[in-house]
């Protein structure tokens, strides 16, 4: 989806339209701009800049705070789309995906008319202020690189014997996964364009920089080493969830309230995958710059308040009442739930809230029922959506659930 935060505001309020718009995670002079609109864009104004920058380049830039629940609910409904044409999806991001068309096409001419037909939907039941830019190739890496080449509203279709002509003269950091540190190894072998290393000895580039150099090249090159991600396919190692503060606090219970937040959604996502956890690990910062990292091991837990309080115990044995700035619980040492209800009572009673709760939950939206101890944390602690998100993409006439990472 091409500007997306931006582009779902513009739709929900024709007045945007046509008009800079900035998202930002909250308003203030020094607000960091996560996201903007096509409009803003051709300003100069880009992801990252603060919004004073922001105004002397467009004084009538609009700017606003981002409305995670608008933006999931939009999510939703595209990628119900998707599920209509393949159950091979591959949730990249919140505005991002990968759709696997093997054995749904016979040949590329035909992904091309699906993937205008999947445009065209998008316009219609989604909403007509909304561009994306789908790029179809052999390959995951071709494909978002083709998806990359013509922005916004474009279409791509990538095949290998274009690559040379597409590469000719571009700049190797136009490609996806090459950033300053690559673009100066690969200068140092005299490689400055994707046609150059297009055209490079593959077991030379791993004799250099080792398997990620020929990782590198079989991307350019159209090899396909990693197909889509399919939800489901490789169980995580790990769970985790971050929050930077929007306030900066030292209260305690503030700071246990957001806790709770965070090992809620840990404990839905272990639940989820129908896993228990044997290991928590609490990482904080502190507004000084420093912080601090601390685990528990624990009998295998899966119930959110568990999470939070061995969570709990794991950041007050560290924390020295500094100003904290940022929190993140990973849960570790995962493994498959025995799939049978406790027989000690206390641990049944648990396991039934917590279904009880992740019901409500997934069929009415996250926080529709809370703990008491989240209670007031929209002031201190506003919800947030994040672009690395997973969804769980089903037809329409299916429930859908989200679960940010």
């Amino acid at each position: 989806m091409n500007s997306y935060f931006a582009s779902v505001e513009q739709q929900a309020n024709p007045f945007l339209r046509g008009k800079p718009v900035a998202i930002c995670s909250r308003i203030s002079r020094n607000a960091c701009i996560i996201a903007c609109s096509i409009e803003a864009k051709k300003l100069g104004i880009k992801t990252g800049f603060c919004l004073s920058e922001a105004r002397e380049l467009a004084h009538s830039i609009v700017a606003l705070e981002v409305d995670p629940p608008k933006i999931r609910n939009t999510t939703k409904s595209i990628f119900a789309i998707f599920a209509d044409y393949t159950s091979a999806i591959e949730a990249y991001s919140i505005d991002e995906a990968f759709l696997d068309l093997t054995g749904h096409v016979e040949n590329y001419e035909a992904a091309r008319v699906l993937a205008l037909t999947i445009k065209e939907r998008i316009k219609n039941e989604v909403g007509d202020w909304l561009k994306c830019s789908i790029g179809i190739a052999p390959t995951r890496w071709l494909a978002k690189f083709a998806g990359e080449l013509q922005k916004p509203d474009g279409l791509t279709v990538l095949l290998p014997q274009d690559l040379p002509l597409v590469y000719a003269g571009m700049p190797v950091d136009k490609a996806w996964g090459i950033a300053d540190g690559w673009k100066a190894r690969l200068a140092g072998l005299g490689i400055n364009t994707l046609g150059q290393l297009l055209k490079s000895d593959p077991l030379e580039l791993k004799r250099r920089f080792g398997m990620p150099g020929y990782l590198l090249w079989s991307d350019i090159a159209g090899i396909d080493l990693a197909r889509a991600k399919i939800d489901g396919e490789a169980p995580p190692k790990s769970i985790g969830h971050s929050y930077v503060f929007h306030r900066r606090t030292d209260d305690p219970k503030q700071i246990s309230a957001i806790m709770m937040k965070l090992c809620e959604r840990v404990g839905v996502r272990l639940r989820q995958h129908k896993f228990e956890a044997k290991r928590i690990n609490v990482v904080w910062g502190y507004d000084a710059g420093s912080g601090g990292n601390s685990s528990r091991s624990l009998d295998p837990v899966f119930e959110s308040y568990e999470i939070f309080s061995a969570a709990w115990r794991a950041f007050h044995a560290g924390w020295d009442r500094q100003t904290v700035t940022f929190l993140a619980i990973t849960a570790h040492e995962l493994a498959p739930t025995m799939g049978q209800i406790s027989i000690f009572k206390d641990k049944k009673r648990r396991q039934n809230i917590a279904a009880a709760l992740d019901a409500v939950n997934g069929r009415y939206g996250a926080y529709t029922v809370i703990r008491g101890q989240m209670w007031g944390t929209k002031e201190y602690a506003p919800d947030r959506v994040g672009f690395r998100q997973s969804v769980t993409a089903t037809r329409a006439d299916e429930q859908i659930s989200s679960v940010e990472k």
